[in-house]
């Protein structure tokens, strides 16, 4: 009788297991409705994933317009000392103040099925590329694209996390292809300051936390391949 308690024992965990995958790939494919698609777990599954294109041709910078979707993040808080919005959607917001249309640039570097996606721009504040994480995921023949990245941050402003995603597509022929995706973004991060007054010659001074962002982003990107880049950066 013990032998035949055995499978009836190990069977339930297999299904939970495999179940548990299940979930997880389909995640990583897009597929998240009812789940958080930022949850850590899913993004460590999408990063890991490979796809089943080929080739290299796809790498390079592209430009276009960027639609914000959900501003969900407060105006960082001036004490913080930084010179710029730290969040996304105050990048975007400084970009269409001052004309700038390359301040959010994305390069992509394609390695068959994988790929690697970053934003860029000659334009972009050093404060504000601190919160937007490296993106890496899988990319398919039929132009689906995935990609996710966990940016730890420990800064001497900025300390946390932000987590993000893009889901979309990748169409065209190689150095004359098209990206739509949506960008998604959590920040979960505390801006750091100090208080000076009192302080003798800045000594015995310690950082305080002066904001505490917990806050999601969602934008949407249509973008076309202008230059090749410099895939080895």
């Amino acid at each position: 009788m013990s032998r035949a308690a055995r499978p009836q024992a190990t069977a339930p965990r297999r299904r939970v297991r495999w179940g548990a995958l299940a979930v997880l790939l389909g995640l990583a494919s897009g597929c998240y409705e009812g789940f958080d698609p930022l949850d850590p777990a899913v993004l460590t599954e999408v990063m890991r994933t490979r796809g089943n294109a080929v080739g290299d041709g796809h790498t390079g910078i592209y430009l276009g317009t960027v639609e914000t979707l959900e501003c969900g993040c407060p105006p960082v808080d001036p004490r913080a000392g930084l010179e710029y919005d730290a969040t996304l959607c105050g990048v975007i917001e400084y970009a269409e103040d001052f004309g700038l249309e390359d301040a959010i640039a994305i390069e992509l570097v394609q390695g068959d099925g994988s790929v690697r996606i970053r934003a860029v721009g000659a334009e972009s504040p050093d404060d504000v590329t601190v919160l937007l994480p490296t993106l890496y995921g899988p990319l398919y023949t039929d132009g689906r694209v995935f990609a996710g990245g966990i940016l730890e941050v420990d800064a001497l402003l900025v300390q946390g996390a932000a987590r993000a995603r893009v889901d979309g597509t990748l169409v065209g022929d190689p150095e004359a292809g098209r990206l739509e995706l949506e960008y998604r973004q959590i920040n979960q991060v505390e801006l750091l300051g100090n208080a000076l007054d009192g302080a003798v010659d800045g000594f015995g001074v310690e950082d305080e936390v002066l904001q505490t962002l917990d806050c999601r982003e969602r934008i949407r990107l249509s973008m076309a391949w202008v230059d090749a880049g410099d895939p080895t950066r």
